[in-house]
C-alpha cells in the first residue's frame, strides 16, 4: 500500500487493539486491516462481509504532527 508521500516517508507502524497506526515525517494514520461489516439475513445467523488481500484503505488521523525518527 501506498501513501500520501507529500507527508514524507513511512517511519514507523504500530498494531494497537485492532487498528494499525502508521508516521510519517508529518503526519498520522491508520491503516484499515481486516475490515468487516455485519448484515443479517432471514435466518437467524449473522452474516460477515470483509475483504482479503493487501491493505487498500487509510486514513489520516492528523497531517500536522508526525515522526521523523524511523522505528522510534
Amino acid at each position: 500500500m501506498e501513501v500520501d508521500s507529500q507527508y514524507g516517508p513511512v517511519t514507523n507502524m504500530k498494531a494497537f487493539g485492532d487498528k494499525l497506526f502508521f508516521w510519517q515525517d508529518s503526519a498520522l494514520g491508520i491503516a484499515s486491516v481486516n475490515d468487516r461489516s455485519l448484515i443479517t439475513d432471514n435466518n437467524v445467523s449473522t452474516l460477515t462481509l470483509g475483504t482479503g488481500g493487501i491493505l487498500t484503505r487509510y486514513d489520516y488521523v492528523s497531517t500536522n504532527n508526525g515522526s521523523s525518527i524511523s522505528n522510534d
